[in-house]
C-alpha cells in the first residue's frame, strides 16, 4: 500500500536523507522578538508523587475507605487525591498587566 503523498515532492526526504522541511523556518523567527519582555512562567510540578490502584469487592468497602481517608467517593468517580486537593478553576487564571491603567 503506498501513501497518496508518495509522488508529492514536499512530502519526500531529501537527496541526504533529511526531511524537507513543510514550512520555511525564516517566517517564524519573529517569535523572539514577539516574546520579548514577556513575563517569566514557571510550571509547577503537578504530578502525583505516587499512585496506588486500590481494589474492592463489594460497595460496602468502598464506602468504608471512603470514610477512612475522610473523602467522598461516588460511582462514577475514577480517582481521588489523598490529601484532598483544591479544585483548579483555570478559567479564573489570567495576565494582568499592571502597568495598564484599566481603559481600553
Amino acid at each position: 500500500m503506498t501513501s497518496r503523498y508518495a509522488d508529492s515532492p514536499e512530502y519526500r526526504p531529501s537527496q541526504d536523507g533529511t526531511n524537507i522541511p513543510l514550512f520555511n523556518l525564516d517566517d517564524y523567527s519573529q517569535w523572539k522578538e514577539e516574546w520579548q519582555d514577556m513575563p517569566e512562567y514557571e510550571q509547577k510540578n503537578l504530578m502525583s508523587f505516587r499512585d496506588i490502584i486500590v481494589h474492592f469487592t463489594r460497595p460496602e468497602d468502598v464506602i468504608k475507605f471512603a470514610e477512612a481517608v475522610g473523602q467522598k467517593i461516588t460511582s462514577r468517580q475514577h480517582y481521588i487525591w489523598f490529601p484532598p486537593q483544591e479544585k483548579q478553576e483555570p478559567s479564573k487564571w489570567r495576565y494582568v498587566d499592571e502597568s495598564s491603567n484599566g481603559s481600553g
